[in-house]
């Protein structure tokens, strides 16, 4: 017995030792920790670019104050971003809170410091639009750290613990934090706080600046940074959560009022008040921004739970029913639609609806049984994080008291053209949507203009550009409701609007209402000069500028601008494709150049040359070309290298022609020239580019369209001249004997000619009239005829050549009974009115004498 338990004691021991060694080796591995310094931070997020070059860092060693930004709304009203605390204990705006670098504290329904904070500036006093905590402000009894108490801001998750600040909040565990002040290329106050994440041993700078466009409108963003000689991380998502109250008091009560989507999975709306028509105030949330956020959902505020929508409003005003579990945001993004929280919600659906475990449609409410509002924004997962990259993740947040306009600029781009590597090719087209749309609150917005320049290696369709007006009609309520979209108006917007490569557009009497909005399309192609103005990144950037008056207030025109960065792929296909035009009317033998003047009649002509400079040459391609509105094609006139050119001139535009090219030697020239007459009599600029079409490389590569550079004729003002430049001085018909018999007689000379200017491309009639009462054929005062009889007759003009003798009239007869047609320079229409085609009734008493009078010549436009 003794030696059995020995045995036993034996085993004892060694299960012991094992334990103690494991538990010696964990513990060991759990206090090996990176100590990490302010200037490891300012180091590390340094390697972040953010598109601002110059950043002023605010030392942290003596708890640097903070610093308030804005953007004006209209008149006396600002939007308003900073860090930490933003107003004093009267409610006025205030900087200063010297806590934002300070490490956070989370706990149940807080966190604070470096919180970020969005309001409003009204007139100087703080209007709030996020919940603050009581007595968060700055000075005397003040808590400014406790700023935007509720809000989860930024997290980083990676887990199923419960969803609060403590677990997953960013600023919960970010140490050593630094913050900076900087100038965006606007010249606006843009502000940042960089830290290093413990808990993932990551750098992570949060930013806020203001929305390129100029409207009143916040980008929030969060950059991580994954440092060299770190590890991979793997399956984690970012979040950003606001416990929102738009509220101009200051006080931390609940807002209990719903949210409402904007449509086409971009974010949401709400406003101050649960009767948008008593509201005085509005915010909305979207992702567009680069790299903007992928779901979203509406929700009542629930500290441990910013993945759910709330709990059910089972009709008791005292006790909330279950948990809201239909739609989420949980971790762990799955295909289906239950995890992917309000994407698909049409716009102006009533966000706080959702369904409960066993299915049945409630609306959500906190435990309360308050519609206390919050939000929550995710983005996709991240499968994949190495040492050496940068994350980016970007919201925006805009906001207007009544009466403002609150215009939303866009300018997007897409490609029907697939190409494996995703980027855009010469010869593709480029379909681009120009939209702006009022965001505002009981407000009105004039639409004044549009202008977007296009870049070096676009070429824009001037006959693309169409406009569409639309609006937004709430109809239905409760879980029902929704905006239905209403067409205002479409239509074409004229080439004559594009000058060269420019669009410049004035919509007509485009008042835009709440939710408005106007859609400018047009179409653009790639060409090689794309590929050479590509920046580092290998793209081109397009800018739009949007010009309007929010007419409520009155305040002027404002600006507001929208870009687009386009990728453009490289090609071993390179080549010159150059257009250029001259005045041969004015110069034949002038140079030729990008841009030359002109006036109706003048003759031009336009040389093309093209030249594949590339490791690559063309094999084949047509060759494509049309003359601008305004001018007249000579088709007879199209040579290539010097030899005239047979050509297809298009069945349905007389302007426009084709011919095929076989193979090109590389860096010699394909030289085509061809003319055309200016037939516009208005003053505008009209531009040309060939296009280059199934395009066939050495290389067996195939492009679709070519363009051109641009050659632009500017044609100057034609006065509309239709004028006589010569009439007849004497229609002459001899002297005769009466006898005391009426005769009638012919003209037996005409002295002087008819010659007339027509110089619009119309039918047109000239016309003699007599009036035997004012400018009576007489002598001393006595009429030749004193009846009513007809007095002169001419023979009238026409196909048949036949007599065909009409009265004089006092309103004109025509001097060709077919009219006349077309433009028409110093027109000699003498065979109308020459001898033998006048004749003069002569009565049988009358006396003798010379007799003389008038006729009047008049000439007009025809149908």
């Amino acid at each position: 017995m003794k030696d059995k338990y020995k045995i036993y004691h034996k085993i004892l021991w060694l299960f012991f030792t094992i334990t103690c060694l494991f538990l010696f080796i964990n513990k060991t591995t759990l206090v090996k920790v990176k100590a990490v310094s302010e200037q490891d931070v300012i180091t590390n997020i340094g390697y972040i670019q953010d598109g601002i070059t110059e950043w002023n860092h605010i030392s942290s060693s003596y708890s640097p104050p903070n610093q308030i930004g804005q953007i004006k709304i209209g008149r006396n009203a600002y939007l308003g971003y900073t860090f930490g605390a933003a107003r004093n204990s009267s409610n006025k705006i205030q900087n200063g809170d010297t806590t934002i670098t300070k490490d956070s504290s989370a706990g149940t329904g807080y966190l604070y410091n470096s919180k970020i904070n969005i309001f409003i500036n009204q007139n100087g006093y703080y209007y709030g639009i996020l919940h603050q905590a009581a007595n968060s402000f700055i000075g005397t009894g003040g808590y400014p750290e406790r700023s935007s108490d509720t809000s989860l801001d930024f997290a980083y998750v990676n887990g199923n613990l419960a969803f609060n600040t403590k677990n997953y909040g960013i600023l919960t565990n970010l140490k050593n934090k630094v913050f900076f002040t900087g100038i965006d290329k606007n010249g606006n106050v843009a502000l940042k706080i960089g830290g290093y994440l413990t808990t993932q041993n990551l750098y992570a700078k949060i930013l806020l600046r203001p929305s390129p466009s100029g409207a009143p409108i916040v980008q929030r963003e969060l950059y991580l940074y994954n440092p060299k000689g770190g590890t991979q991380k793997t399956k984690f998502q970012i979040y950003f959560g606001e416990d929102t109250s738009i509220d101009s008091t200051g006080s931390p009560a609940v807002d209990d009022v719903p949210l409402y989507a904007m449509g086409n999975d971009e974010g949401l709306f709400m406003f101050s008040a649960k009767d948008p028509s008593t509201s005085n105030a509005k915010l909305y949330v979207t992702n567009d921004v680069p790299d903007g956020f992928t779901a979203y959902m509406g929700k009542t505020f629930d500290p441990d739970r910013w993945n759910m929508k709330g709990k059910s409003n089972i009709g008791s005003t005292t006790v909330a029913g279950g948990d809201i579990t239909t739609p989420n945001l949980n971790y762990n993004l799955t295909a289906d639609n239950i995890n992917n929280g309000d994407n698909g919600r049409p716009a102006g659906s009533n966000l706080l609806y959702g369904k409960t475990a066993n299915g049945t449609l409630y609306p959500v409410v906190d435990k309360n049984v308050k519609q206390d509002s919050a939000y929550t924004l995710r983005w996709d997962t991240v499968d994949e994080f190495n040492p050496g990259e940068t994350l980016h993740y970007a919201s925006t947040l805009g906001a207007s008291l009544a009466g403002y306009s609150l215009p939303q600029v866009s300018k997007t781009y897409t490609n029907d053209t697939f190409h494996a590597d995703g980027l855009n090719h010469i010869g593709d087209t480029l379909h681009f949507t120009l939209a702006v749309q009022n965001n505002g609150l009981k407000s009105l917005w004039s639409y004044n203009r549009i202008q977007d320049a296009l870049p070096d290696g676009l070429t824009i369709d001037p006959d693309s550009v169409k406009y569409k007006w639309t609006g937004l009609t709430t109809s239905g309520s409760g879980s029902g409701q929704v905006d239905k979209e209403t067409v205002h108006e479409v239509g074409t917007v004229l080439p004559s609007n594009v000058n060269g490569n420019v669009l410049d557009f004035t919509p007509t009497k485009a008042q835009l209402a709440d939710k408005d909005k106007y859609y400018i399309t047009f179409d653009a192609l790639i060409g090689y000069d794309a590929v050479n103005n590509r920046d580092a990144n290998g793209n081109i950037t397009n800018s739009a500028t949007f010009t309007g008056v929010n007419l409520q207030v009155n305040d002027g025109n404002e600006l507001y601008t929208a870009d687009v960065d386009i990728p453009i792929a490289p090609t071993n296909f390179k080549y010159m494709f150059k257009k250029l035009l001259r005045n041969t009317t004015t110069n034949a033998d002038g140079a030729f150049t990008d841009t030359a003047e002109g006036k109706k009649d003048d003759i031009i002509e336009y040389q093309t040359k093209f030249s594949s400079i590339g490791s690559d040459s063309m094999k084949s391609a047509r060759y494509t070309d049309t003359i601008p509105d305004g001018l007249e094609l000579d088709p007879e006139s199209v040579t290539v290298g010097g030899v005239k050119q047979d050509v297809n001139v298009d069945v349905n535009n007389p302007n426009s022609f084709w011919f095929t090219l076989g193979s090109h030697v590389n860096n010699s020239n394909i030289t085509v020239t061809f003319k055309a007459k200016v037939k516009s009599m208005d003053q505008k600029t009209v531009s040309n580019t060939a296009i280059m079409t199934n395009v066939l490389t050495s290389a067996n590569e195939t492009y679709n369209d070519l363009p051109s550079s641009r050659a632009d004729l500017n044609i100057a003002k034609t006065m509309e001249s239709t004028s006589f430049v010569e009439v007849p001085s004497t229609i002459d018909f001899g002297s005769i004997n009466s006898a005391n018999l009426e005769r009638i007689i012919p003209n037996v000379k005409t002295e002087g000619r008819l010659i007339v200017n027509h110089t619009l491309d119309t039918p047109f009639q000239v016309s003699v009239a007599y009036d035997n009462d004012t400018d009576a054929i007489a002598s001393d005062g006595e009429k030749l005829v004193n009846s009513n009889d007809t007095v002169l007759f001419l023979n009238q003009g026409s196909a048949s050549g036949s007599d065909n003798w009409q009265p004089l009239s006092t309103t004109g007869t025509s001097i060709n009974a077919d009219g006349f047609s077309g433009p028409q320079t110093n027109y000699d229409l003498t065979d109308y009115v020459r001898f033998n085609k006048w004749k003069l009734r002569v009565p049988a008493n009358a006396k003798a004498g010379a007799y003389a009078g008038k006729i009047t010549w008049s000439i007009s436009d025809t149908p």
